[in-house]
């Protein structure tokens, strides 16, 4: 099994060999290794979008995995990165069931690369395992009966209830910025344009200039917003204490009432939670406010809170992060008892702030 943001994959690129019956050998190289082999519509298969691309340019892995009904299905979010080649987005998919009951699984990879010459995309493994034997069902849904599970519970060797598919490594030709003939005539930068002149184009100008006084204008109102005296983002409104606490319990109730859970929307729940809790700090102290990141928050709020309530709060926060930026996804029970947390704190211990 080699996750995603494995580097263990690394491959550095081969330079182009000197003449153009190089480049086609390899490039004719890269396209076989990226064929997917002959195999009936329903098997594995994996092959790449194009054998031969620009540098820079995205291009797509695309992988086939057959899911027999009742199945676990296990992939990473994305290729491994190497020195010169890594995954563009996370893993798109999508499925579509299949007469004798399972479903297909269609996986597309965007990857981009950057070496020239022949890349190597590396492979990876899929797991598939019946449902029911050590694999929780919480995840998407798919055709007869089976779902998605996370990649961070795949499992570890294969077993007699695991199949790993394994997509194999795979090359793709990677063109230069500059052709051989452009090396050779010898690369310099473009000569200097004419720097004031009749050359000018003054309606551009004119736009230019428009859109600079705009942007200082907006900078202008900025500072002004937060200068002294003035609550952060609330100019011409000075929020009390009570204000303060009633607006972020009735955004957390509503975000309670959503039930985004139930729709998958896990990450949005931590994403607006935590959100409404800084906006509350900042609204409550000035100098709590979005400019601290959220563990120099937490690290100044440390003094002010007492006891549990103030650890309870740390922890809700700290999960808040690991759910924005990683890949934890908590279940329906934690996200309601997390909200709930938050609120408790709200309504009781911020009254320390």
């Amino acid at each position: 099994m080699e996750p995603g943001n494995d580097r263990r994959g690394t491959q550095r690129c081969i330079d182009p060999l000197p003449g153009r019956w190089a480049a086609r050998v390899l490039s004719l190289v890269a396209a076989v290794a990226g064929a997917p082999l002959p195999c009936s519509a329903q098997s594995f298969q994996a092959a790449l979008s194009r054998d031969t691309v620009p540098m820079g340019s995205v291009f797509e892995l695309r992988v086939r995995v057959p899911v027999p009904p009742g199945s676990a299905v296990y992939f990473p979010d994305t290729v491994a990165s190497t020195e010169v080649l890594e995954s563009h987005t996370p893993v798109r998919w999508d499925a579509e069931a299949t007469p004798d009951g399972g479903a297909t699984l269609l996986l597309t990879y965007p990857v981009i690369a950057y070496g020239a010459g022949l890349v190597g995309v590396p492979g990876f493994d899929v797991f598939v395992r019946p449902a029911g034997r050590g694999a929780g069902g919480d995840g998407p849904a798919l055709p007869g009966g089976s779902f998605v599970a996370a990649w961070s519970e795949a499992p570890l060797r294969e077993g007699e209830d695991v199949r790993p598919l394994r997509v194999p490594r795979r090359g793709v030709w990677v063109d230069p910025v500059f052709s051989e003939e452009q090396l050779d005539d010898g690369v310099e930068p473009m000569p200097s344009a004419d720097v004031t002149g009749a050359s000018w184009h003054w309606p551009s100008i004119a736009f230019g200039l428009l859109c600079v006084a705009e942007l200082a204008a907006v900078a202008v109102r900025t500072w002004r917003s937060r200068s002294p005296g003035r609550r952060r983002g609330l100019v011409g409104r000075v929020w009390t204490a009570a204000e303060c606490r009633r607006d972020a319990l009735a955004q957390l109730d509503r975000l309670l009432e959503e039930d985004l859970p139930s729709s998958g929307r896990i990450h949005e729940l931590y994403t607006r939670s935590s959100g409404i809790v800084r906006r509350f700090v900042g609204r409550m102290d000035s100098g709590l406010g979005a400019d601290l990141t959220s563990s120099e928050l937490m690290g100044r709020l440390a003094g002010r809170t007492n006891g549990s309530r103030g650890s309870g709060l740390f922890r809700e926060m700290g999960t808040a992060e690991v759910v924005k930026f990683g890949r934890m996804r908590p279940g329906r029970a934690d996200a309601e008892a997390h909200i709930r947390s938050l609120r408790e704190w709200v309504e009781s211990a911020a009254d320390r702030l």
